[in-house]
């Protein structure tokens, strides 16, 4: 979801340094510390964990599967709770593998699920490379958002040179362009003409391999207890891994697909995963119980998925919807087009601990229409946005994290979810260390909501340090004013935090 138009009416004019009433009463002064040495943080940052394939295990008792198999017929032809053990090869699917209830499927080092074809016998017509007899597709994903920057994005098919992306341009469809025409061509791109069943590429494709997507989706279905383990699956038209409950994903890699890297229900488990370079999303969980930890998230939402108003309604690093006693701990999310950790849609009873969040292009962390969510000893670098952003979620706990950007709690007018009102009240910010060299420190409010989020929801900022680019600079946000640190404090909040000026 997006930000309200009024909220980002408040945001802009703060950001522009707009300054409301001042307190009547003069603000006490405060003492600013001078640091003696580098101020150790509360905790060491996490580091850059070892996921994917390489943490395997090799070992496999089951029914082995070779090269020169059909691997979907194999998979389809075992009994419930079957191990099937895949020597190393690229096995390439047209659709979905779907293993069956309590199922597992394990790897050798080596072994690729793909869901793309080679393309061969390009012809040169003059201006681009010409490719026919595609006809694969279109795949279209749903999309219930506001109008996209890059329509194409919407359509599955890509297109890979020596396992690289290439950069869509544009497709045509049912006599339509979606994106930009392929009069312009460039070196890297390509256009995807459905109606014809051709493709165009702006590079000459001779000595290279050159794929393109043709399987809906890698490995999914509706089978409960289902292990998947040592796999790369890559290149697929849709997700990679979506799994139903009580799933267990672990040490594997999820590239190149379209729209979600993994995504599982309840009771589920993603340990140790590089997941990267997925078109839309790279993390999607819901339901109850779901633990997700040590995975390396980067550089997903790869199709560019963003709205022409410059938001993120549906992509990024993550997305945790209807989650109930989630656990998301020793997680590294960088470099995702969006936020980097997002929790939307009635989460309930989360805690977010020790994971790495940085490079991010809008939020580290986005708590959003939710309840009972901890964020705690948490590394979150410097983003493109604020740090941590909280939009009108309840009993939110920010505790000991180191935070660029800042720590924003937001009240919008967003109605009731599973647990109540979506409002921000009873939450505390206490004992984080907080760069504010860029972004803001405080709680903003809608023009249609009132100031309850101010004088009577009970909301805290408690002992925490600054690091501020001056003495007078307005870093913090009270009332919907951008308050100094005198006035910050003199407005009872942070009254035993330590603040260190340049």
């Amino acid at each position: 979801m997006i930000l309200g138009a009024a909220l980002s009416l408040v945001v802009a004019l703060v950001a522009i340094g707009l300054r409301l009433a001042v307190p009547a009463d003069a603000p006490p002064s405060v003492d600013f510390a001078q640091p003696n040495g580098k101020i150790r943080p509360p905790f060491d940052p996490a580091p850059r964990p070892s996921a994917g394939p390489q943490k395997a295990t090799t070992q496999c008792s089951g029914v082995i599967v070779t090269p020169d198999q059909d691997l979907g017929a194999v998979i389809s032809a075992q009994v419930r709770g079957a191990t099937i053990c895949l020597q190393a090869a690229v096995y390439r699917i047209t659709e979905p593998l779907t293993p069956g209830e309590g199922q597992t499927l394990i790897g050798q080092a080596g072994t690729v699920i793909d869901g793309s074809k080679v393309v061969t016998d390009w012809e040169f017509d003059g201006e681009n490379w010409v490719a026919n007899g595609q006809s694969q597709g279109p795949t279209v994903i749903e999309w219930s958002g506001p109008e996209l920057t890059l329509p194409q994005a919407l359509f599955g098919e890509d297109l890979f040179l020596d396992g690289e992306p290439l950069t869509k341009i544009g497709v045509l469809e049912g006599g339509t362009i979606h994106g930009r025409a392929p009069d312009a061509l460039g070196p890297g791109e390509y256009f995807f003409d459905y109606d014809s069943d051709t493709i165009l590429l702006g590079s000459d494709p001779e000595g290279h391999l050159i794929e393109t997507s043709v399987a809906p989706g890698g490995i999914g279905g509706t089978a409960r207890h289902v292990t998947i383990r040592g796999l790369v699956v890559e290149q697929t038209a849709g997700y990679g891994i979506d799994g139903n409950q009580y799933w267990s994903v672990k040490d594997n890699e999820s590239r190149l697909n379209h729209t979600t890297g993994i995504g599982v229900s309840g009771f589920s488990r993603i340990t140790r995963n590089l997941v990267h370079q997925n078109g839309k999303y790279g993390l999607t969980a819901s339901g109850r119980d779901v633990v997700v930890k040590y995975n390396r998230v980067e550089s997903n939402n790869l199709a560019r998925f963003s709205t022409v108003n410059g938001g993120f309604w549906d992509a990024g690093g993550s997305k945790f919807v209807f989650t109930e006693d989630m656990t998301l701990r020793g997680n590294y999310f960088v470099d995702n087009f969006g936020d980097g950790i997002w929790l939307d849609l009635n989460n309930s009873n989360a805690d977010v601990y020790g994971n790495h969040s940085s490079g991010n292009q809008r939020f580290g962390v986005f708590v959003e229409i939710s309840y009972r969510v901890s964020l705690h000893d948490n590394y979150i670098g410097a983003n493109g946005d604020y740090g941590i952003f909280v939009n009108s979620s309840s009993q939110v706990e920010v505790v000991n994290n180191l935070v660029t950007g800042g720590v924003v709690l937001a009240q919008q007018s967003r109605g009731e979810g599973t647990l109540g009102p979506h409002v921000v009240e009873d939450s505390l910010v206490r004992g984080n260390v907080v760069d504010l060299s860029t972004g803001r420190q405080g709680v903003l409010s809608g023009t249609d909501v009132g100031d309850g989020v101010f004088t009577e929801q009970n909301n805290s900022f408690e002992g925490n340090i600054y690091h501020l680019p001056s003495r007078d600079a307005e870093n913090f946000l009270w009332s919907n004013q951008s308050f100094t640190v005198q006035e910050w404090v003199g407005a009872g909040l942070d009254t035993n935090g330590e603040f260190y000026a340049r």
